[in-house]
């Protein structure tokens, strides 16, 4: 038997490698280079430099438009392109900061098999239950790179050439078991291939007459920058959602621009009663909460979660059906890298689980 687990992979995960990719880092730099041009110039000054998030940035730009008229469009593209060229050159400059060990990928390979160890603390025993994974079970491994870097899949490259490390155990006859690394997508291409940023949809268009425009969105909505680069990285990732038993986010921002993979989520649990959603998330205001041990605490920052997910689902007869399948891990970092040196103990016990 194979379970199909895929992780939905956010920049939350440069980060815990400890990788200065948060969006204010980069804008710190981006505003301290000279712009080529007066257009280059007056983008820049219309963006918002208080924005936390990737997303916000995405979102920024939608709103932006209203800022342009119709026929200054181009004015605008070329400040999208100029962003765009400097956010691909300053990350391809970061990623390259990333060192590893073996040690590290032990780590990184013990956090990913979460699902397999005898006890956890991140979800309660009830939850623990529907989503652990036996001995004698498979795990096909996929992965959703909402990133541009290739430090997910240098990573997982590591992996899948030391087969020692997905080793898992032995089956009834006695033959040896291994988990698969499957499939990687990069749903929003990568640094040196057609890098997609834009919108969700049209509604995320301020300005009516750029929102009417074909041209427009083509260039601005992340689904028709899909289709015109004509790579099917969307079509990829649909397929991984739809064969998928257990599925988890990490170090994603659950921001609007992306609300057709939130969508395509819930259309995929409701395909079938035995998947289940984990929703690993770091949020600094409920940082000095005791989440775990206030249960009042607790459900108001879960349903605040789940939220992001089922605002449209309200009235559906499916609901609550929904609400149970989504599970909350709040602030444990499970892939956070810069805790790795001294966990000596931690490291021995990889070895051990999966020698």
């Amino acid at each position: 038997m194979f379970r199909n687990v895929t992780y939905l992979i956010g920049n939350g995960f440069d980060i815990g490698l400890g990788l200065k990719t948060k969006y204010d880092q980069f804008w710190d730099w981006y505003k301290e280079q000279p712009p080529k041009n007066d257009i280059i110039k007056r983008f820049k000054e219309e963006l918002d430099d208080s924005r936390k998030h990737w997303s916000d940035l995405e979102e920024a730009l939608g709103q932006m438009t209203s800022k342009y008229s119709i026929e200054k469009s181009e004015d605008f593209f070329e400040g999208k392109d100029d962003l765009q060229k400097h956010l691909m050159e300053y990350l391809k400059e970061k990623q390259e900061e990333l060192v590893y060990t073996d040690q590290d990928l032990s780590f990184f390979l013990l956090q990913m098999r979460w699902m397999r160890k005898t006890t956890t603390s991140l979800l309660r025993d009830q939850q623990w239950r529907k989503v652990r994974v036996s001995d004698k079970e498979i795990i096909n491994f996929r992965f959703i790179n909402f990133n541009y870097t290739a430090t997910l899949n240098r990573i997982l490259y590591r992996i899948q050439h030391n087969p020692k490390l997905l080793t898992n155990g032995q089956d009834e006859d006695g033959n040896t078991t291994s988990d698969q690394i499957v499939q990687v997508v990069n749903v929003h291409g990568a640094i040196n291939k057609t890098p997609i940023i834009g919108v969700n949809d049209v509604g995320q268009i301020a300005d009516e007459k750029f929102a009417e425009s074909e041209a427009v969105n083509r260039y601005l909505i992340k689904h028709e920058l899909d289709e015109m680069s004509d790579r099917g990285f969307e079509e990829s990732a649909i397929d991984i959602i739809d064969s998928s038993n257990i599925i988890c986010i990490y170090g994603m921002s659950l921001g609007i621009t992306d609300n057709q993979w939130w969508d395509a989520l819930v259309h995929w649990l409701l395909k079938s009663h035995d998947r289940y959603l984990v929703v690993f998330l770091h949020d600094n205001q409920y940082k000095g909460l005791d989440i775990e041990g206030n249960e009042r605490i607790r459900n108001k920052i879960h349903e605040s979660i789940k939220e992001k997910f089922l605002s449209k689902w309200h009235e559906s007869e499916g609901y609550q059906y929904l609400y149970k399948h989504i599970f909350c891990v709040v602030n444990q970092d499970i892939f956070d890298m810069k805790y790795i040196k001294g966990l000596e103990e931690l490291f021995e016990e990889a070895q051990e689980e999966f020698a």
